[in-house]
């Protein structure tokens, strides 16, 4: 459940993370040459498509899958506040998708991770493109942790809807008190997350 403490928190990071991208923004307005488009198709195109990027096909497959694993589940989030009913069916295809997006998603991070170790520190700074891949890969890796935890308290049977979270579960203690501070621990990750993406290389999650 969502407490007061916690609104309080999501609202001091979306400041952080807008104060952050407006002074980038200003930093940038001299050298504005005014050549920006405004091409909405392009973007979705370019965005969904991954066609340039896919030019380069391990790197741009793993591009994909990560911006799928952030795409997908934000979407999920934002369709929940809304009171409408999902089928069954519907519902276990969806949750097997994003368990499955989540395992390719944590391949493609270590894949990233990987590749930016044995750059230079002439081509990135490790601070901006490593410390928010280790960010996010520890949101989702904590995200299957509260999936087990969860599961072996409400649901311990295997299951094909869940199988990560249903694999998970069977090494997993039916502790209450550890699935909610490994649920605390997720939230506050991902308000980390949110509030670092303005001065790391995520940034260009946001800025196109």
């Amino acid at each position: 459940m969502i407490t007061v403490l916690d609104s309080v928190l999501v609202v001091v990071a979306i400041l952080v993370m807008t104060a952050g991208f407006a002074q980038r923004r200003l930093a940038r307005l001299p050298n504005k040459n005014g050549d920006i488009s405004g091409d909405l198709s392009g973007l979705l195109a370019y965005l969904f498509g991954h066609k340039k990027i896919l030019r380069n096909p391990g790197p741009g497959l793993a591009h994909l899958i990560l911006f799928l694993g952030f795409v997908l589940p934000l979407i999920v989030v934002i369709l929940a506040q809304f009171p409408f009913v999902v089928a069954p069916q519907a519902a276990a295809v969806l949750s097997l998708i994003l368990d499955v997006l989540g395992v390719l998603v944590i391949v493609a991070l270590f894949f990233f991770l990987a590749r930016r170790l044995k750059k230079s520190a002439d081509d990135f700074a490790p601070r901006r493109v490593i410390v928010p891949l280790v960010i996010i890969l520890a949101i989702f890796l904590s995200g299957f942790l509260a999936e087990g935890l969860r599961l072996k308290i409400t649901a311990p049977d295997f299951s094909w809807t869940t199988p990560v979270g249903s694999l998970l579960s069977s090494f997993l203690p039916a502790s209450p008190m550890f699935m909610q501070l490994v649920i605390r621990a997720h939230f506050f990750l991902v308000l980390l997350f949110v509030i670092v993406l303005p001065f790391t290389y995520m940034r260009h999650l946001i800025a196109a």
